[in-house]
């Protein structure tokens, strides 16, 4: 028998003492040891029945026994959830699910939140979960190896044993773990990943979009399914260090706007447009050098064209009037006599297509761009 020293008196260790007077607790403030319940109700601030006033208190249905009696169920109103951090600025926060209904069966506790707690002073009305235990349908496998999981609301986080991490959303749920009523099934999976070999994936449902940084491979893949937006309000450049392959499909429309300018450099520039035109509005081109000025087709044809009418009677008149004089220039002398006004008209005829020349070439500057240049 082990004996304890008490003052001057010696005592067994299976007494005890109390002050005299004192009637044995049931239970409300000798609540010391660690107890295991599950979540019946959320308590937040704002309801009559919420003491803290600032975070959010649970009911608690809890497996208690005194003594060596057998356990039954006791409530532990407004418990409180242990913080991580204690202070305000550090803070995490979450909340614990509720399930109000009974247990059926054989289970000693529903489908809510299975939480350990433990009570300051060992007053059942301030207790505080210091932590949960694991559901039944919650089970482990070998094949995971070391791994960590982290589930809260529909969206999970996992690291394999590879050192791979993958966080999911799969839409918000219900206390049973299944998606919440009216949640859009189609809209998830949504997923990023990073693998062992540093790439790293996101995507959505069927991978329709899709982004990757192949870090294995030096590659990027984007997948836009319907539409790709991108706007810049201030810099936006790309510097490409190798050879570059630009591919649009064949139905796709490129329109690029800037308001100031768009270089373009390479060493070969191929243009095709097969089934249409290739249309250039601006206010000058220029290849190459641009030492020569483009010719303005449309205007130039169109003053050739009354260089030519103008050359045409004139020669025309003249060749008429020369044939005239030809026939009557005969012996005797007054044949030419006679000649001479139609030989005067062919004169004048021939003078006046060469004022039409000479008013075509003093136009000529007309005739050539301004504005576009070509060696």
């Amino acid at each position: 028998m082990r004996y304890e020293y008490l003052s001057t008196r010696v005592i067994p260790s299976y007494l005890g003492s109390r002050e005299c007077g004192v009637a044995e607790d049931s239970g409300m403030f000798s609540s010391m040891q660690l107890f295991q319940g599950e979540v019946k109700k959320a308590i937040y601030p704002g309801d009559p029945d919420c003491t803290s006033k600032h975070c959010v208190e649970y009911t608690v249905s809890v497996e208690y026994r005194t003594g060596s009696g057998p356990a039954t169920m006791v409530t532990f109103p407004n418990c409180r959830v242990m913080n991580v951090f204690g202070g305000i600025a550090d803070r995490c926060r979450y909340t614990l699910r509720s399930d109000p209904g009974t247990a059926t069966g054989d289970e000693v506790f529903g489908v809510g939140s299975k939480v350990l707690i433990l009570c300051l002073l060992g007053e059942r009305n301030r207790g505080y979960i210091i932590g949960g235990l694991r559901d039944d349908k919650d089970i482990d496998s070998a094949k995971d190896g070391h791994n960590y999981y982290w589930e809260f609301n529909g969206i999970s986080a996992k690291i394999n044993d590879s050192g791979e991490f993958k966080l999911q959303f799969m839409g918000k749920t219900d206390v049973k773990g299944g998606l919440a009523k009216g949640v859009d099934a189609d809209a998830s999976p949504t997923t990023l990943e990073i693998t062992k070999d540093g790439s790293l994936e996101i995507y959505t449902k069927d991978r329709n979009q899709y982004l990757k940084f192949d870090h294995a491979n030096k590659k990027v893949t984007f997948q836009a399914d319907n539409e790709w937006d991108v706007q810049v309000n201030g810099k936006s450049q790309m510097n490409v260090g190798g050879p570059v392959d630009w591919s649009f499909g064949n139905t796709c429309s490129i329109a690029i706007k800037q308001n100031t300018s768009v270089n373009i450099f390479a060493g070969k520039l191929d243009i095709t447009a097969p089934l249409g035109q290739v249309n250039i509005k601006s206010m000058g081109v220029n290849v190459g050098l641009a030492t020569n000025a483009w010719p303005l087709f449309t205007v130039y044809r169109l003053a050739e064209v009354t260089m030519h009418t103008a050359v045409m009677a004139a020669l025309t008149t003249a060749a008429a009037s020369l044939a005239a004089a030809g026939s009557v220039m005969t012996i005797p002398v007054a044949g030419a006599i006679a000649a001479a006004v139609p030989i005067n008209a062919a004169s004048a005829a021939i003078t006046a297509a060469v004022t039409a020349l000479t008013a075509f070439e003093a136009l000529a500057p007309a005739y050539l761009s301004l504005k576009n240049r070509s060696d």
